[in-house]
């Protein structure tokens, strides 16, 4: 699977690390991701996916907001295979069973876009970016084996837009994400994310 990396949000948010003050958020979300269904089946995979990442954030006081993640995607599998594997190491080491394969990729993304806060005390916020992310490592495989079969699944991100809403508490933050693919041949259509964040 070939990746066409953009360094263009890199660069953007390089600059804009530039700025003299800000603030950071660092969080975990859990998203559900649906795909283009005609490339979910070529590739074997059912039309949905979930992913469990960790982003950071970084809120500058020109009102514009950036972001980097990474996350774990976890696709449904229509495609399994089980192999037989034998174990090295540990207390039953030669040992050889079957395994299963299980379907997944690392996805990783860089955006950047206005946000704005209101209600009570600013507690409320509203955003909105564009961004670029990438799939990496997205196959059916065998965990942990060092000598499996696997197969390439053939499933990226691409460019996006994306809307949160969401409300600041005294320690953490809660929001809702939607985003959607402006190519969803290349298999990502949109997503809805839950984030749980805690600032700096």
């Amino acid at each position: 699977m070939k990746h066409r990396f953009s360094l263009m949000p890199i660069a953007a948010l390089a600059m804009f690390a530039g700025n003299a003050s800000a603030d950071w958020s660092f969080g975990g979300y859990v998203e559900s991701m649906s795909l283009n269904p005609r490339v979910a089946a070529r590739e074997g995979v059912d039309d949905t996916a979930w992913a469990l990442g960790f982003n950071a954030d970084y809120f500058s006081d020109n009102l514009m907001s950036a972001s980097l993640g990474s996350a774990l995607v976890m696709y449904d599998d229509n495609r399994e295979f089980r192999q037989q594997v034998e174990v090295i190491g540990g207390f039953d080491d030669g040992d050889v069973r079957t395994a299963s394969s299980d379907a997944s990729a690392i996805l990783i993304y860089a955006d950047l876009g206005p946000r704005l806060t209101f209600g009570v005390n600013e507690s409320a916020y509203f955003s909105a970016k564009a961004g670029f992310s990438t799939f990496f490592a997205s196959e059916r495989s065998i965990g942990s084996c060092s000598d499996c079969y696997s197969e390439d699944i053939d499933i990226d991100g691409g460019m996006y837009v994306k809307a949160a809403l969401g409300r600041s508490f005294e320690r953490v933050s809660i929001g809702f994400v939607y985003s959607q693919y402006l190519d969803d041949d290349k298999g990502v259509s949109d997503g809805i994310q839950f984030l749980i964040a805690t600032g700096f």
